[in-house]
């Protein structure tokens, strides 16, 4: 009888993920062996524990035992689940160090994009979207977002449903640019990577554990220098397809940092970007109450 076997249970979705922790068990001679159903994945060590049944009862006499020379057992299963494929299991054993692998934060995301990559492969409908037929989502998912956080009455399930859906669009397309070719073709990684390149640029203190500004208007500074270094005009990256009037907005906004004087810029587009100078929100946001605001007393007639 084993004194101590030490049961690792793996995440189901990602077997081969491990931790330094495993590292012991690995290097083990003997003594450490694998469940059937992520078996395949470790074609080095031994299988143990393959369940052999008659009308999906326990034949107990043909029920496998945990051999004596064990110390390790990689699994994918739950506890609950172990116990109820190996309740014969329990007096093989004098204790069971039952611990479970905990990768980093963000597996969920891995695990979205390879689902939308089978999704993208396989769909007959996803497998014929295009970046511009998926615009129109992208952009309707945005604004329930938006709705969402600005609805006083909306709860976080909501928020964290419609952050999903827009996830979603993001990951359709790196899935159509993962699908495309020549130089169409990118990879989830490369979107990735181009966020993470473009923090170090600009935010190089949030890595290797570097010190944050003190105040939000160093920072913006530093965010501002860090464009400069790159030999970007403030007027470089203005979406245009953005909202006409946030749009008026953020020209204004940008040509005054760049110097453009107040006589040169159109006066219909300073009384746009002046609307927030009272602090109550952007010509948008005001106008959009208004409109609101119409709208509920409308219905209320």
């Amino acid at each position: 009888m084993a004194e101590i076997v030490t049961v690792w249970q793996l995440d189901s979705r990602f077997p081969t993920l491990l931790t330094a922790e495993l590292v012991p068990a690995l290097q083990t001679s003997s003594g450490c062996v694998v469940t059937p159903e992520i078996a395949e994945h470790y074609p080095t060590l031994p299988s143990w524990g393959a369940l052999r049944r008659t009308d999906a009862e326990w034949t107990p006499e043909m029920a496998p035992h945990v051999p004596a020379d064990t110390r390790y057992i990689l699994t994918s299963l739950g506890q609950a689940d172990w116990d109820a494929s190996y309740p014969q299991c329990d007096g093989d054993v004098d204790e069971w160090d039952w611990r479970r692998i905990e990768l980093p934060a963000g597996m969920s995301m891995v695990e979205a994009a390879q689902v939308m990559t089978e999704v993208r492969q396989q769909g007959p409908w996803e497998s014929e979207q295009t970046h511009e037929s998926l615009v129109p989502y992208l952009l309707e998912e945005t604004y329930e977002l938006v709705d969402a956080i600005r609805d006083a009455s909306a709860g976080t399930t909501e928020i964290v449903s419609e952050l999903g859906d827009v996830f979603l669009e993001v990951l359709f397309h790196a899935a159509v640019g993962e699908s495309a070719s020549g130089e169409a073709h990118f990879t989830y990684d490369d979107v990735a990577d181009s966020l993470l390149d473009k923090l170090k640029r600009r935010m190089p203190y949030a890595f290797n554990g570097g010190r944050f500004p003190a105040t939000a208007a160093e920072q913006d500074e530093f965010w501002q220098a860090s464009k400069r270094r790159e030999n970007r005009s403030p007027l470089d990256g203005i979406v245009r397809s953005q909202p006409a009037l946030s749009l008026a907005a953020q020209v204004v906004h940008r040509a005054r940092r760049a110097g453009v004087a107040d006589s040169d810029i159109p006066p219909i587009l300073r009384r746009i970007a002046d609307a927030a100078a009272d602090g109550k929100g952007s010509a948008e946001e005001k106008l959009r109450k208004v409109s609101l605001d119409f709208l509920t007393r409308v219905r209320g007639k």
